[in-house]
């Protein structure tokens, strides 16, 4: 499908093989493709800031959102600015954009979606989970709350990084296998750069679970990192877009 908005290319995320205690590479891998951005700009709603640092000011919402997804982003968001302030900013700067939910998305295996730009230069982003569900691995460490936010706040960033390369037409050409995977390879890097910060600050308010989380986070950076160079992975994300001879 196509879009007639600026930039029609768009990034589709699906789920992986290769999380230790979260699911499928925390949820946030994608593949780029052509997507139709008319269905998410329906029945969207701006968020009035309540004040000058509110987390939502540049930020609609659409679809299947709920206020336990709002308040679930506003907490992440608010975690942002207060533990990682360069990655609350790296959020500010891929700003406006909206964000919907549509369940169908995770029924046919993409956990999100994202495109840029709607006709008022906004972004758009559609999860197939509520927010703070990314995790459903019987692995009782993936149901933590460090873990779920570490799930969404990489979905997060890798999402919003296909929105700011879409936005500059970064990756302007037509959506091939090469430039498949260079997108996600910038999305993924993005991700793999904020996990790397999150081991280093404090996760929970337990100090054993933070130690526990910091080691588990660790070794997911060294999976995804070895992902990075595997043709595999690619294959297995942007193999679609091959043609055959």
């Amino acid at each position: 499908m196509r879009t007639t908005t600026r930039n029609p290319r768009s990034t589709k995320s699906r789920t992986g093989l290769i999380a230790l205690f979260v699911i499928v590479i925390l949820s946030a891998l994608a593949c780029v493709s052509y997507a139709n951005a008319s269905g998410l700009t329906a029945s969207s709603t701006a968020v009035e800031p309540a004040n000058e640092l509110d987390p939502l000011d540049g930020i609609e919402f659409a679809g299947d959102i709920t206020g336990d997804d709002v308040a679930y982003l506003r907490d992440n968001l608010q975690f942002l600015h207060d533990q990682l302030p360069q990655w609350w900013e790296y959020v500010e700067q891929a700003k406006p954009f909206t964000f919907s939910i549509d369940q169908t998305l995770a029924a046919q295996g993409r956990a999100a979606a994202s495109i840029c730009c709607d006709e008022r230069g906004y972004g758009l982003t559609t999860f197939g989970h509520h927010f703070g569900q990314l995790t459903v691995s019987t692995d009782p460490f993936s149901q933590t709350v460090e873990a779920r936010r570490i799930a969404f706040l990489g979905m997060l960033v890798h999402e919003l990084t296909h929105v700011r390369d879409l936005r500059t037409e970064r990756f302007a050409a037509r959506g091939d296998y090469g430039t498949c995977v260079e997108a996600e390879r910038s999305g993924l890097t993005k991700q793999i750069e904020l996990w790397r910060d999150m081991a280093f600050i404090k996760l929970g308010l337990d100090p054993a679970s933070s130690e526990i989380y910091a080691l588990r986070l660790d070794q997911q950076i060294n999976i995804e990192g070895a992902a990075l160079r595997s043709r595999e992975l690619w294959y297995f994300y942007c193999g679609d877009l091959l043609v055959d001879a």
